[in-house]
């Protein structure tokens, strides 16, 4: 009887991933390459005439179509979440939202190159809120900190005096960005990733199309490039990388994952120059080399936190 009963369990679990290296690694390089056309496409459709607040709202419902119907045929028993649960998602999604939107706005007024590379700080001030919770703050993290201080100050200042509203709209970005991604660690640990991802991506995108009301701008003409420009950003940038994402950190781990991040960075900035013909100083290029090394630094601090790898993973990327 307990044979027969073991072979039932076994025949209801799951068929296991063919968990081949090459496998993860392939996903994981599609996945940073889709997150990395982002900023600069997003750019090129601002600097060519659409509103920051439109374009990401288009880009939002689109990429929720998507996400929508996946969780639906692969989670539909897990979509309810408790009250706990709820308000979690509904405080973390308005973060995001908000987050979100400031960075936009500040490619109004920063280069993509630029504003991806003062983004790149972020790990850095994850380390910092953790420590307000008791993570130990030590005398390597107070150099990861000047080194990120040092390439803003590089990158903005006798770098390329760049547009402080700009620049400021980025720290705002970092900083939400930073308070959500420390509050999945401590609110959100017991549910299931993609659940809570598809929560949080509807909030953002509540909070976008209440920004965009407000703001009274309407629903235009797009025109067929913008169009592909939206259908990039939802399909590619958002549905499908995020796919890949999480695949990815399955079968290598969020630790492997963490170590594409500057590659992503990277990325954004050769997309931005070579196709958007943007250009940084020798001194901008030195700060972004102070940022990045910062945050490498940092992500390896982060692998070491104790936390879930699955959210671990998760709030390393965006």
């Amino acid at each position: 009887m307990l044979k027969n009963n073991q072979s039932i369990h076994n025949a209801a679990l799951p068929a296991a991933k063919v968990n081949l290296p090459w496998i993860g690694w392939a996903l994981g390089l599609a996945a940073t390459l889709g997150f990395s056309i982002a900023t600069p496409l997003s750019r090129y459709a601002i600097v060519g005439g659409m509103s920051p607040t439109t374009l990401l709202l288009a880009r939002l419902l689109l990429s929720m179509v998507f996400l929508g119907a996946y969780v639906m045929l692969t989670k539909p028993g897990q979509l309810k979440l408790d009250r706990r649960g709820l308000l979690a998602v509904v405080g973390m999604g308005l973060l995001n939202g908000v987050s979100t939107l400031t960075f936009y706005e500040s490619l109004r007024f920063l280069d993509a190159s630029l504003a991806i590379m003062l983004f790149a700080a972020n790990p850095v001030v994850v380390l910092a809120l953790l420590a307000l919770r008791g993570e130990k703050f030590t005398y390597r993290q107070t150099v990861r900190v000047g080194l990120a201080l040092g390439g803003i100050y590089l990158l903005t200042g006798p770098g390329g005096a760049a547009s402080w509203i700009g620049v400021l709209l980025v720290a705002a970005t970092i900083v939400l960005f930073s308070i959500q991604m420390v509050g999945v660690q401590w609110y959100l640990q017991a549910y299931d990733t993609t659940v809570v991802t598809f929560y949080i991506a509807a909030v953002a995108t509540l909070v976008t199309a209440a920004w965009w009301w407000l703001l009274g701008e309407g629903w235009p003409g797009f025109s067929a490039q913008a169009w592909l420009s939206i259908a990039l950003l939802a399909i590619v940038s958002t549905f499908i990388a995020r796919l890949c994402f999480y695949d990815a950190i399955q079968r290598l781990g969020s630790g492997q994952m963490a170590l594409l991040m500057p590659t992503e960075t990277l990325l954004a900035v050769i997309w931005s120059l070579l196709f958007l013909g943007e250009r940084l100083t020798l001194l901008q290029w030195l700060g972004a080399g102070l940022i990045l090394t910062s945050a490498l630094l940092a992500i390896q601090r982060l692998g070491r936190v104790r936390w879930p790898a699955r959210w671990r993973a998760w709030m390393l990327k965006d």
